[in-house]
């Protein structure tokens, strides 16, 4: 009887504990990478594939040392592809991205179209593939930094401006992403810092976007060696996320060159970083399924992304 009583008195003490281990060990089997449980509820069921290049690029100071690398990236990229579909450079990689002054970006951007979108539109039609890249553009006297897209019949079919400045040289752009249909795929174009972005979020996630093409200038922060933010980024969207960078020294900066692409779940797929470099990878996309899953899969995402921060709740107070 006494047994009974202390039981009873230190239950929840036992019951909690013993509860919240089953979840843990729940979440770390369904959060592997190849988990039955994701397979199922995206993978399995796949109707589309996109085969994207991804580029960590070293620029030049002048753009036509660029011009000419991506010519020769394309070139080299669809040789050794030939069924690729979609190649990335990343934000303004026709010069230099941090310089002394603002004159430098005047002198080198240019309007759309101008002679660097003739040049890319000639390419993406003879070599039949997408392609998408950031530059300087010139347009009534205001200088964005844009991302453009060209489609495989060389026509431009997005320009998207960076709105989130973290630079003074730019002007804003009105919105935050820019939603466009890539082969059937419902896609967004991001560049950098709008990742984070309220707007770039709840318009993704409206919208259904599948991918996200993330154009950047940036070097991934030392306290986030396991990647937490691009995770963290990809279960937010719940979408792909492929990553464009730079690579090299540019006056004090130094770029590192990373480039990732992440699947819906937050798992990374494939990575380079520390060399200029593409990396490809066949991405799968389920675009027909019941609506059901769907609901189970939004559940799942904003389950497993409360579980990541409180997992890596160090790094998510950093990030966040």
């Amino acid at each position: 009887m006494k047994m009974h009583n202390n039981f009873e008195k230190y239950k929840l003490l036992i019951i909690i504990p013993i509860c919240i281990l089953c979840i843990v060990i729940f979440m770390e089997v369904i959060e592997r990478r190849n988990s039955y449980f994701k397979k199922w509820l995206y993978f399995n069921d796949a109707k589309h594939e996109l085969k994207i290049a991804t580029v960590a690029i070293s620029p030049d100071k002048e753009p036509d040392v660029n011009r000419f690398k991506i010519v020769k990236f394309v070139t080299d990229i669809k040789n050794t592809h030939s069924n690729i579909d979609l190649i990335v450079f990343g934000e303004v990689i026709l010069g230099w991205y941090n310089v002394e002054s603002q004159t430098y970006h005047k002198e080198i951007a240019e309007t759309i179209p101008g002679s660097t979108t003739e040049l890319i539109s000639k390419l993406a039609k003879e070599n039949n593939v997408f392609i998408t890249f950031g530059m300087a553009e010139s347009d009534n006297g205001k200088i964005y930094n844009s991302q453009i897209l060209i489609n495989n019949s060389g026509e431009i079919i997005d320009i998207q401006r960076k709105k989130n400045l973290r630079s003074n040289f730019f002007e804003p752009g009105q919105e935050s992403i820019s939603i466009v249909d890539l082969n059937g795929i419902s896609t967004g174009i991001v560049i950098c810092y709008d990742i984070r972005s309220k707007e770039s979020i709840k318009m993704a996630r409206d919208n259904n976007v599948d991918l996200i093409i993330l154009s950047n200038a940036d070097c991934i922060d030392e306290w986030d060696d396991k990647y937490f933010g691009y995770k963290y980024i990809a279960k937010r969207y719940n979408s792909w996320i492929v990553t464009s960078n730079r690579f090299g020294v540019e006056n004090e900066t130094s770029w590192d060159g990373h480039i990732e692409i992440f699947n819906p779940f937050g798992d990374l797929m494939i990575s380079g970083k520390l060399k200029e470099q593409y990396i490809v990878y066949n991405l799968t996309f389920n675009t027909g399924h019941s609506k059901n899953k769907e609901i189970i899969r939004k559940i799942y995402s904003n389950v497993s992304l409360v579980y990541l921060v409180i997992k890596n709740l160090k790094i998510a107070l950093s990030y966040l």
